[in-house]
């Protein structure tokens, strides 16, 4: 009897089990065949007409497009403002068209060339071939001695004084000529350089009207001597290696301003301070080049 409980006990269960199984089977295939459904559901066909590429192309075209100028547009911005700050340009006339400053040159366009006979009518700036004085300071001048001050100044080694005597003596015949024909009225603007338009940025620049030689002469920086004013835009330090004094020996500051007279040096002072120290910056003395002087 207790044998037959035990198998009438034990016998139930075993169907439970075995029950179960299948159960757990079925529910296995059921989420294979569920999951089989989703995935062939998911299959997707994709065809692209080729007027849906030609479409794709010309907007990823237009995209790259614009963000180029937005990019140009970015950089020219902070360019202006950089020198909008720094630096006070031509103030007359500014430039509105480009066009008025175009002329017809053997069939072709091109920025106009602007000599110091139109200074007045283009920059308000009264054209000048020789540098003026200010009669307040040339009483300082007459007596400024330049070359014994020079040699006179223990700060200035003797090399550098050689170098600034050797310059000096290469150049002063020419300037000496060139003051000799103004004064004498037959001073003639030989077409060595001129000025012309740039971009919205630099606005005006100097340019080579011929090809020159290393070490060849290209002009002087004129303008008014006098006292230093408080807009440096075209102002140049005269006052380089030894310092003009008045009566009572005090330091005068004195430069060549040429915001409103001057030649076509004036154009190449870009800088929104007094300074002399200048050099040529690679000009190579082609012709049509342009000229800048920096320090």
């Amino acid at each position: 009897i207790t044998t037959c409980l035990q198998l009438s006990i034990l016998h139930p269960t075993y169907n439970m089990a075995k029950k179960s199984t299948n159960t757990q089977m079925e529910k296995k295939i059921a989420s294979k065949n569920l999951t089989n459904k989703l995935f062939e559901s998911r299959k997707i066909t994709l065809n692209i007409s080729p007027i849906a590429i030609i479409s794709l192309f010309i907007l990823l075209t237009s995209l790259a497009i614009a963000w180029d100028k937005y990019r140009q547009q970015a950089i020219c911005q902070i360019l202006t403002s950089e020198y909008e700050d720094k630096i006070q340009w031509v103030p007359v006339p500014y430039h509105k068209n480009a066009e008025s400053y175009l002329s017809l040159d053997n069939g072709a366009f091109v920025y106009r060339h602007i000599y110091m006979d139109e200074f007045e009518k283009e920059f308000n700036v009264k054209p000048l071939n020789f540098p003026t004085i200010d009669p307040d300071i040339a009483p300082y001048l007459a007596k400024h001695n330049l070359r014994a001050r020079i040699l006179n100044n223990s700060e200035i080694s003797e090399e550098a004084a050689s170098a600034t005597f050797t310059v000096s003596e290469n150049y002063a015949p020419l300037i000496e000529d060139i003051k000799f024909k103004v004064e004498n009225g037959t001073y003639v603007d030989d077409g060595r350089v001129y000025i012309r338009w740039v971009n919205d940025i630099v606005r005006w620049g100097m340019f080579a009207g011929r090809s020159f030689q290393p070490n060849e002469f290209l002009g002087i920086y004129n303008g008014f001597i006098t006292r230093q004013p408080d807009d440096l835009s075209y102002a140049w330090e005269f006052n380089n290696l030894v310092n003009v004094v008045d009566e009572n020996n005090e330091k005068v500051k004195v430069c060549i301003d040429a915001k409103h007279m001057g030649n076509y040096m004036r154009f190449a002072n870009h800088r929104d301070d007094s300074w002399a120290n200048g050099y040529l910056d690679a000009f190579t003395g082609r012709k049509e080049e342009r000229i800048d002087v920096f320090r």
